[in-house]
């Protein structure tokens, strides 16, 4: 991932919601870099609002099953020739 040398893959697995970009824009814009800083604190905030243990796992469940989801979407839409 180092000034366009290498692959973007990793962090379009580890940083789904901000490589959104990637998606809508065709590039990593500012606001993205924002949301991918803030994702893994807004998984920490979902699940610590979860108050009884069967809310605790459908709010795991629900975050990894997006993450999931998302991440694996973004990597089969994007090509190699993205800015």
């Amino acid at each position: 991932m180092g000034a366009g040398h290498g692959t973007y893959i990793p962090a379009m697995g580890l940083f789904p919601f901000g490589m959104l970009g990637v998606l809508l824009q065709d590039k990593i814009s500012l606001p993205f870099i924002i949301i991918a800083i803030l994702q893994y604190p807004m998984y920490g905030f979902i699940v610590d609002k979860a108050n009884s243990s069967r809310q605790l796992r459908l709010s795991l469940l629900i975050v990894l099953l997006t993450h999931i989801l998302l991440a694996t979407l973004i990597i089969e839409l994007t090509n190699e020739n993205w800015r």
